[in-house]
């Protein structure tokens, strides 16, 4: 899940992810990349070519909210590395 705090890949929750990550009792203890390995950020959202636009707008806000916190995450790091 992104930035580990417990929402889910898509921000709807735990459990609603691949099932790779440590609350899947399946997982036999493996860390979130452990064994399922990375995955293309964009895989992480269907093709949508179809989907009615109101479902269409409400997973792209979605998919925007995670890759918002994504970089917040990655700004945040840079500004602590800048400050040595």
């Amino acid at each position: 899940m992104p930035n580990g705090d417990g929402t889910g890949p898509l921000g709807m929750g735990p459990m609603t992810g691949r099932g790779c990550g440590p609350c899947n009792p399946n997982n036999s203890g493996q860390q979130v990349y452990g064994g399922c390995g990375r995955r293309n950020q964009g895989k992480y959202y269907p093709n949508l070519v179809g989907m009615p636009v109101n479902d269409e707008l409400t997973v792209r806000k979605q998919q925007q909210a995670v890759l918002e916190r994504q970089l917040q995450t990655v700004n945040d790091r840079i500004s602590k590395l800048e400050q040595g």
